[in-house]
């Protein structure tokens, strides 16, 4: 290859390599905006208290948040939701979800956790008595930070 192709080679790469930082340099702006918007619209539909919720919501499930904080705009668009919405009604939107996502628990780890939950209960006092003390807590029994539930 001749010098003339090499540079011509390398002012090619170099407008791909360019075009390419523009166009990610565009997409970042759009998502930007978006979120702006978004935010100034959390910011007329939900009162301080229930921002506040949501951002430490966000901190800790980031994705559900993201989804909730759009269901909640279109909803808002819609009138179906009162506006603002309060910190009491965010909490009782929040509870229904959590219901909802509990149901969709696979059989076999409800049965789980239910059987951890009955050994974490404290052994009866007829139970201490007829054993004369010998089983004070149930021999099963865990702590929570030490072992974990195989769910």
């Amino acid at each position: 290859m001749s010098e003339d192709e090499l540079e011509e080679l390398r002012r090619r790469k170099l407008l791909a390599l360019q075009q390419k930082m523009a166009e990610e340099q565009s997409q970042e702006q759009m998502q930007q905006q978006v979120e702006i918007q978004k935010q100034a619209l959390l910011r007329k539909i939900l009162t301080p208290e229930a921002r506040q919720r949501l951002t430490n919501l966000k901190m800790v499930r980031p994705e559900f948040t993201d989804q909730l904080e759009l269901q909640l705009i279109q909803l808002a668009q819609q009138g179906k939701l009162p506006i603002p919405l309060a910190d009491e009604q965010l909490k009782q939107i929040l509870i229904q979800l959590q219901t909802r996502m509990a149901r969709n628990k696979p059989t076999a780890k409800k049965r789980r956790l239910a059987k951890a939950g009955k050994q974490k209960k404290a052994v009866p006092t007829w139970v201490i008595a007829k054993t004369v003390g010998k089983f004070r807590t149930h021999p099963k029994r865990r702590h929570w930070r030490t072992r974990k539930i195989k769910a």
